[in-house]
């Protein structure tokens, strides 16, 4: 084998490890909002406070948040 192919073969790992490792940094956050009776909440707003990450709840009270950044949040419901 080349010089330059391993070079290549190289690099292509260290490109896959790298986005591997950022994907494996990112979260995704998914729930259930209901009232004191235990009824789903439709349209309810999920925020991550100082964010722009959020979600509304579906007729279930389902909601997902995609692609969060690690870290710690507060999350309100509105």
């Amino acid at each position: 084998m080349s010089h330059s192919s391993i070079i290549k073969i190289c690099f292509t790992w260290v490109l896959c490890l790298s986005t591997l490792c950022s994907v494996a940094q990112q979260a995704v956050l998914t729930g259930k909002i209901t009232n004191e009776e235990g009824e789903p909440l439709e349209t309810a707003k999920v925020i991550l406070e100082g964010t722009t990450f959020g979600a509304n709840t579906d007729q279930n009270g389902s909601y997902r948040v995609n692609d969060i950044p690690a870290g710690d949040y507060t999350m309100q419901v509105t």
